[in-house]
């Protein structure tokens, strides 16, 4: 299985372990697909399930760069966002060390996140209208 696969099946079976906290049942079975992700069976009904993981590509990079390049300093991620350039690793590393940095104001810090959202999910809304994607009664 691939690696983006297993992510997102592991963000499935996150989802449905919060969910049926909720009352909701688990479904019988859950099948690998592409577009949609995965296809649900629960109740008779077959229900398609795209995923989406939403994460500054910085936010990824710098956590492998803490572990590899300074596994044993504390770092901070409050810039670590997606920008018009994309940064070096060298970059990215000495923001993650740098205690002098500014800090984001928070309200800035939670607009930039939903706009991050709010472009992710156009993205996939355009994805899932395009003819090659398989739909079912619920998805």
């Amino acid at each position: 299985m691939l690696l983006k696969k297993k992510i997102e099946r592991f963000h499935v079976h996150e989802l449905l372990k919060r969910i049926t906290k909720l009352g909701y049942s688990n479904p019988d079975s859950i099948r690998d697909s592409e577009r949609p992700d995965f296809i649900l069976q629960l109740s008779g009904d077959q229900i398609g399930l795209e995923t989406t993981r939403a994460v500054y590509q910085e936010y990824i990079r710098g956590a492998i760069l803490h572990d590899t390049e300074c596994p044993t300093s504390c770092v901070i991620t409050t810039n670590l966002m997606d920008g018009p350039k994309r940064r070096s690793n060298d970059e990215i590393v000495a923001d993650m060390l740098n205690i002098y940095s500014d800090w984001k104001d928070s309200e800035e810090d939670m607009q930039d996140w939903r706009d991050k959202i709010s472009r992710a999910l156009d993205t996939k809304r355009q994805k899932l209208n395009k003819p090659d994607v398989q739909h079912f009664a619920k998805n």
